[in-house]
């Protein structure tokens, strides 16, 4: 394989191609586990072109709003959330508390914490995460990111009330040759819902989304930006292998102007909102 590990009662140490430490700390931790409708990247619709902008702003995909500082294009969140060669060190567990660091190719060194747990009859669970990421730069100017991610989720059993929220704040290293010279971004997002057995076929789950992904823009004549993200899903079970969802999401975009093209910021506020609705189909082997 493209790894190899040794286990014991010092914990595992894992080397080669895997997933680092960081990856999917702001993606797991959903309790309902509707993660194939929809999760805090934004993969759906990312890179279509934003429509109904004048001629002072430049023809851009909504993936220009939604970058990583850490080269990882388009996604708005989880910006390590990809599998790299290197060492990983898991911790023995602490209860319910587990603790990995790592080190990869490219500079790039992460640690992150998990728990979970019951906490007064509810379901919780919380995973925090910091990497240092000193490679792959989107921002002219940027020599490196530091990364911090979290997402807690909860969910009562017997209501079937769950919800989980996701974090991250990537502060670049030197000097972005982009609007007044913002030197971080921000995302957040938020599910909610409820999951019960409402039908004789399974579980049934019905969520609201709402997500923004801050000055995460590579347009350098521009001087903040928002990505506002909504959506509503609803996920049928049919019995535990076999899942059915549909999703309706909204993309809208609010941006600051530094003054530096003419009109150029009021064409992009004045762009189409992006709708998109899927129907999807999860099966387990």
């Amino acid at each position: 394989g493209n790894s190899f590990n040794l286990s014991g009662g010092f914990g595992k140490v894992t080397v080669g191609l895997q997933s680092m430490p960081t990856d999917n700390i702001a993606v797991l931790e959903d309790p309902s586990l509707t993660l194939w409708s929809a999760i805090s990247p934004v993969f759906v619709g990312n890179f279509s072109l934003i429509r109904g902008m004048g001629a002072a702003a430049a023809a851009s995909s909504w993936s220009s709003f939604l970058n990583c500082g850490s080269g990882i294009g388009g996604i708005g969140i989880d910006c390590n959330g990809i599998y790299r060669m290197g060492v990983r060190y898991d911790l023995p567990a602490f209860g319910p508390v587990t603790v990995a660091v790592g080190a990869a190719n490219n500079d790039v060194y992460d640690i992150a914490a998990k728990y979970k747990g019951t906490w007064g009859g509810v379901n919780t669970q919380l995973a925090i995460g910091y990497a240092a990421i000193n490679s792959g730069k989107s921002f002219a100017g940027s020599t490196g990111t530091d990364n911090f991610q979290l997402q807690a989720g909860a969910m009562h059993p017997a209501t079937g009330i769950f919800g989980s929220i996701a974090y991250q704040n990537e502060d670049f290293d030197g000097t972005l040759a982009r609007g007044a010279g913002e030197d971080d971004s921000d995302a957040f997002w938020l599910k909610v819902g409820i999951k019960k057995g409402f039908n004789s076929f399974g579980d049934t789950s019905f969520s609201f989304n709402y997500g923004q992904y801050n000055d995460q823009y590579t347009d350098v004549t521009l001087d903040g930006s928002e990505v506002e993200r909504i959506g509503f899903e609803v996920n049928q079970y049919f019995g535990s292998r076999l899942i059915i969802y549909g999703v309706w999401e909204q993309l809208s975009l609010d941006v600051d102007d530094d003054g530096t093209v003419a009109g150029e910021a009021a064409a992009y506020n004045a762009a189409d909102d992006l709708d998109t609705f899927r129907l999807g189909a999860t099966f387990f082997f």
